[in-house]
């Protein structure tokens, strides 16, 4: 009896392995969205050669240093400029990002990096902004024993960054600091998860209102007079890592507009940079703060003037009328599809294409020799915005699809992922051990991985499996 029992048992195994061979031998096409590489060509040749030296010496990536390159120029310009396709619509520099990738894949460095110019200008207000006060304390206090002097105005101090802010704060920052703010948060999930934090409700929508540079009134606590700013100008840049993606779309922010403002940095590359030797140039910290430089020393507009307003060439506006109407079909068809989500990126990203142009004409200037500040958006400049939009918009689409389309399965990566694709869709321990050992992966590897409930159901029979999902 024993014998007969060896024999079904070798022939059981020798089956296994034969389907195990057939199945194996069958690729599984991956269909998810993919990003493009960042189109580093679309930005100014300088800045071109600094992303590119960090990403070979210290292992930048170039979605993640290009990013925020953008955002501190956005920050620098603020409210200075503006881009107008046609009369009464105007677009200004502000830009949100978000630096998508997992622990280990670099995105805080380049940011930190790039931020270094616009941290230093506000550490050198801080100092002034000491000075002066003591200055006025002096002032304020003779002011009290000498009744008919006039007391003095408080100093204000200027500054380009914030990081953690109630509505209240970032209205009075907004009231002192005319060429607006940039919002910096390491974990950009901290941002979103604050909603609320302050006050009941509201603050999604207010930021909203500020992408779009409507005025921002905020009543305030301690006082009957509410602040008012009349062009708010907020640009937020954080990073975060894909596995709460999802935060950004709770409390309805994922169908309220709030997502289809995000701009996302997610490189397919997502490993670890090894150790190089070469050090960055020397000349890149002294360039990028003169870039900087340059690009603040546009001032912005007075209270009850408008800022300066970039407008198209013949060209460009030609280019431009293509665009829109190639973006039109496109978001047609998706809205006829239902699929509204990615509708309203692309609604979205028209503004922002018009957004890059402004950016790349005054980030031309600031990297040249030129002294006159741009007046108008060429064709160069608004191709290289439309390349850039292009890029931001293959990365929305593989983003909404991980909060809106993706299963389990698309979390999957490396053997668990090869695992998964090789076995059928019903099996038994036995059969996907021997095919996980036939592509390299252990017993005890095979075993873990078909714990994964939310993968593999196991039935009440004993050792036998089914896919929860196809992959």
């Amino acid at each position: 009896m024993s014998t007969a029992l060896a024999t079904v048992n070798t022939d059981m195994v020798a089956q296994i392995e034969a389907e195990a061979q057939h199945l194996t031998a069958q690729p599984v096409e991956d269909d998810r969205p993919k990003a493009q590489g960042f189109p580093i060509y679309a930005l100014p040749v300088g800045l071109q050669q600094v992303a590119e030296n960090l990403r070979d010496t210290i292992g930048f990536p170039i979605d993640y240093t290009a990013s925020a390159m953008l955002f501190a120029a956005s920050v620098a310009v603020g409210t200075s400029l503006g881009v107008s396709p046609k009369r009464g619509w105007v677009e200004p520099a502000t830009l949100w990002l978000a630096l998508v990738g997992r622990p280990g894949a670099n995105k805080t460095h380049p940011l930190t990096m790039m931020l270094k110019p616009l941290h230093a200008r506000d550490r050198e207000s801080v100092r002034a902004y000491a000075s002066e006060l003591r200055e006025y304390e002096a002032e304020l206090k003779q002011s009290k024993k000498e009744k008919d002097r006039e007391a003095p105005t408080p100093p204000t101090c200027a500054q380009h960054l914030v990081v953690d802010t109630t509505p209240e704060a970032l209205a009075e920052v907004l009231g002192k600091n005319p060429r607006g703010i940039g919002l910096h948060r390491d974990e950009l999930s901290g941002w979103v998860a604050d909603f609320g934090r302050y006050s009941q409700g509201g603050e999604a929508q207010g930021y909203m209102s500020m992408w779009s540079a409507q005025p921002l009134r905020v009543n305030r606590v301690k006082t009957s007079k509410p602040l008012y700013v009349h062009r708010p100008f907020v640009s937020v840049c954080g990073t975060i890592q894909p596995g709460v993606l999802g935060g950004l779309v709770t409390d309805g922010r994922g169908v309220n507009g709030f997502i289809d403002r995000m701009l996302f940095a997610f490189p397919e590359e997502q490993a670890m940079a090894a150790w190089s030797e070469e050090e960055p140039a020397d000349w890149i910290a002294a360039y990028w703060d003169q870039f900087i430089t340059k690009l603040v020393s546009i001032p912005p507009p007075d209270e009850g003037t408008d800022p300066i307003v970039l407008k198209f060439t013949t060209e460009a506006k030609q280019l431009w009328a293509k665009h829109h109407a190639k973006m039109k079909a496109e978001i047609d068809g998706l809205n006829r599809d239902g699929d509204e989500a990615r509708a309203g990126h692309r609604t979205k990203m028209l503004s922002y294409t018009l957004r890059f142009a402004l950016l790349d004409a005054a980030m031309q200037w600031a990297s040249g020799d030129g002294h006159d500040v741009p007046v108008e958006v060429d064709i160069a400049s608004l191709g290289a915005a439309i390349t850039l939009a292009e890029y931001y918009t293959t990365t929305s689409d593989k983003v909404l699809f991980t909060l809106h389309d993706s299963t389990p399965v698309d979390a999957l990566r490396g053997r668990k992922l090869d695992l998964f694709q090789a076995l059928p869709t019903t099996f038994t321990t036995a059969k996907a051990i021997l095919i996980g050992e036939r592509i390299g992966i252990t017993r005890r590897s095979v075993e873990r991985y078909l714990g994964d409930g939310k993968i593999y159901q196991r039935h009440r029979d004993g050792g036998e499996y089914t896919k929860r999902h196809e992959g």
